[in-house]
């Protein structure tokens, strides 16, 4: 009877759970067999852990890498595996509704791409790459730009892309707000104590983005 009971309770725990190995993220994502998976934007951890509501601290794991992702168990709170295929170091990545996308699917399909550095960052001068790659949010970005540093910023506090102001997290206890002009170009951004990159995102607006 305890064994019964013990099996329903495991089967009700894991209701609706999920587990992706790679091959299948790749199809998630809508790569094929045999191409290659990049990072969509920069990867901010501490460690080997990255928290759901993508705190800007720790180290940054730059947009473009390559990398492996498997998704063990998940839940409507679990974590899926980013292992970086030229260091072979795997980043423990949370994942978390409360967060993040709906889904695990929505959420791999903007953490991913097949489009790799190079591709990724052929319309940006080597400074504007520098900055981006520091983590820096600064006037004159798009909001394409921002994801491209920063990631997503939480849902629960930035419920729609279209907003103005998106708020993200220094850490637990802090956050930062990312305004906008009704262009969608940065006003406001991350504070930093190296004012002089701001003259760095000069320019003429091309097609939605920045060109120096």
């Amino acid at each position: 009877m305890k064994r019964i009971t013990l099996a329903i309770l495991l089967i009700g725990l894991c209701a609706g759970c999920t587990s992706y190995n790679t091959q299948e993220v790749k199809q998630i994502v809508g790569a094929e067999p045999e191409q290659k998976l990049y990072l969509a934007y920069n990867l901010h951890h501490r460690g080997r852990a990255a928290r759901a509501a993508n705190y800007q601290y720790g180290i940054i794991t730059p947009f473009g890498t390559e990398v492996e992702v498997n998704v063990p168990f998940f839940s409507r709170s679990g974590v899926h595996q980013v292992k970086i295929i030229e260091t072979g170091e795997t980043i423990n990545c949370r994942y978390n509704s409360k967060y993040n996308e709906p889904t695990i699917d929505e959420h791999l399909k903007r953490m991913l791409t097949t489009k790799d550095f190079k591709e990724q960052s052929k319309i940006y001068s080597k400074q504007q790459i520098d900055i981006i790659l520091a983590g820096m949010v600064v006037k004159g970005m798009t909001k394409k730009d921002v994801i491209l540093t920063c990631g997503y910023p939480p849902s629960h506090r930035t419920f729609s892309l279209k907003n103005n102001t998106w708020c993200y997290w220094n850490s637990k206890f802090g956050t930062f707000p990312v305004v906008f002009n009704r262009n969608g170009i940065v006003i406001k951004g991350k504070p930093t104590d190296n004012n002089t990159t701001r003259a760095f995102w000069t320019g003429v607006i091309v097609g939605g983005l920045i060109r120096r």
